[in-house]
């Protein structure tokens, strides 16, 4: 399968190498999913870093937490987040803005320690806004030291199960990864996963080294590393990785389409047939095998 999306105000589609669609439901899933993960650089606007806030408040508790976020409780909003998660598990309805609201708060009177303690609690709860809370905590990319965060991020990523905390838990770790980019072999090892989804997941971490304008020579080796992975294992990907491969080269043939061409063009008999195609639809040329 392969993930196009065809013009930049059209719907990004996931179709099957011979040409087929898959259900309308699974497609929507996807491209939901990954299209909100890309769309926005604004993403965690009130997660900036810290600056002197002044008073600081006592570090909250796990009962703070819950009992804060209790406070925003709406039913409505706790129903349509079930439906759209597609996950049994407890839903509070807390708005978006009231999560970012209380992790500004509590988030400069703890320590590193303290937030790793917290978010694994939260998190361990099962409660969905609970779990995104936990996320945030560990989102900066300031967190030092930060290999216990990073310990149990990776752990998250296998339990990964709905769109909002696969997004949330990518973006954690994104952070996390470029505070130290050695932790690729990490994300390496992801495509040894049964599980689609968590394969996907090395492209949605990488995803900033995409964007880069700037490039340093380490951020060159490491779009390099990262374009190795879509001749490894473009051929074997399922939908999933498939659409996280795409977004992965659209944002990077966006910034970069001359090493991009080139690289395609020295790639062309080692890439997927299906991943070929996007590519030169991508970059408007033509890649023929030899």
């Amino acid at each position: 399968m392969m993930a196009r999306k065809r013009g930049g105000g059209h719907k990004a589609q996931v179709l099957r190498d011979d040409g087929e669609r898959l259900s309308p439901e699974e497609e929507a899933r996807l491209t939901a999913e990954l299209e909100s993960y890309v769309s926005s650089d604004a993403d965690y606007e009130y997660f900036a870093e810290d600056e002197d806030a002044g008073d600081v408040l006592p570090p909250p508790t796990f009962e703070d937490v819950i009992y804060a976020l209790e406070a925003w409780k709406d039913d409505g909003r706790a129903d349509q987040l079930h439906t759209t998660q597609g996950v049994d598990r407890r839903y509070i309805g807390v708005a978006p803005a009231g999560l970012d609201d209380l992790v500004a708060m509590w988030r400069g009177s703890m320590d590193v320690e303290a937030r790793v303690d917290l978010a694994r609690a939260l998190w361990d709860s099962d409660i969905f806004e609970a779990r995104l809370v936990a996320t945030r905590l560990l989102f900066q990319a300031r967190l030092r030291p930060d290999d216990v965060a990073w310990a149990m991020i990776q752990g998250w990523i296998f339990q990964m199960d709905c769109p909002a905390l696969t997004e949330a838990v990518c973006k954690t770790a994104a952070k996390r990864v470029q505070a130290d980019a050695a932790r690729l072999d990490q994300l390496e090892l992801w495509f040894d996963a049964a599980d689609d989804t968590i394969r996907s997941a090395a492209f949605r971490v990488t995803l900033p080294w995409a964007k880069l304008r700037n490039l340093k020579d380490d951020d060159i080796a490491v779009q390099d590393r990262i374009l190795g992975w879509v001749v490894t294992f473009g051929a074997e990907a399922g939908p999933a990785l498939r659409l996280s491969m795409s977004q992965w080269l659209r944002a990077y043939l966006r910034h970069a389409p001359e090493r991009g061409t080139a690289w395609a063009q020295g790639q062309v008999d080692a890439l997927a047939p299906g991943v070929r195609r996007e590519i030169a639809r991508l970059l408007n040329i033509e890649l023929t095998p030899s």
